[in-house]
């Protein structure tokens, strides 16, 4: 397999984490949250909400590095776009990293073989902690199968409003025999009643290329429910 089609693979499930919706269901009965977060989260869907934002990744593979600032938009209906602000940086890092990332961002919405849903996960209670002067509650995440794109990790949620604060964790099945790890962490903070998206990092650990790491940053972030938005 060629490494901008490993880059691809790995990507493509990084991008699942921003453009797909998602379902949880607790095994865990001894919790109020999830019901109250399984609510929040199928009032935000069904409020058509658009959302734009602008967003810098930062891409660096071995010793090369890139950047490159976009306006990005989610429709009503799930799907992602990128207006190209400016880049910089190494070229190669540029198209095989950062833009196949912006492109992967629109197909993995309609990747449901590797949603967070029932199906695909178990999930247990951990902890509470106190997270920016809120009560946090920790959940662990164990996939059912062993597939490409399913992660084991711990999901964050806000007790006041059930939306989620944090997600991370690791990938239980590589894309390729030549990546041997891919780890990530996604951060949000509560807006409004919505879990607004700050930031998305990820490190890639591939058998020939090295360690690569990918950032995005998430600013200027709007929600609107106007018809015709984006």
């Amino acid at each position: 397999m060629q490494p901008h089609s490993l880059l691809f693979a790995t990507v493509l499930q990084l991008a699942n984490l921003t453009a797909s919706p998602f379902t949880l269901v607790s095994e865990d009965y001894r919790s109020e949250l999830i019901p109250r977060y399984l609510a929040a989260m199928e009032a935000r869907k069904g409020a058509g909400e658009c959302l734009t934002a602008e967003v810098t990744v930062r891409a660096k593979l071995s010793s090369r590095e890139a950047e490159l600032r976009a306006v990005r938009s989610t429709s009503a209906t799930g799907g992602v776009t990128h207006r190209v602000l400016d880049s910089s940086g190494d070229a190669t890092v540029r198209r095989e990293v950062i833009g196949r990332y912006l492109e992967a961002e629109d197909q993995a919405a309609q990747l449901d073989e590797i949603a967070i849903t029932p199906s695909h996960y178990r999930f247990h209670f951990l902890r509470t902690v106190l997270e920016a002067g809120r009560r946090v509650l920790i959940f662990q995440l164990n996939p059912k199968q062993k597939r490409v794109g399913l992660f084991k990790g711990e999901l964050w949620l806000d007790n006041q409003t059930a939306l989620p604060v944090r997600e991370s964790g690791q990938f239980v099945k590589s894309p390729s025999v030549f990546i041997k790890r891919i780890v990530f962490v996604r951060e949000y903070h509560i807006e409004d009643g919505a879990a607004i998206p700050d930031r998305i990092a990820a490190t890639v650990d591939t058998r020939l290329a090295g360690r690569a790491e990918l950032s995005v940053q998430f600013d200027r972030v709007v929600l609107s429910t106007e018809p015709g938005c984006p």
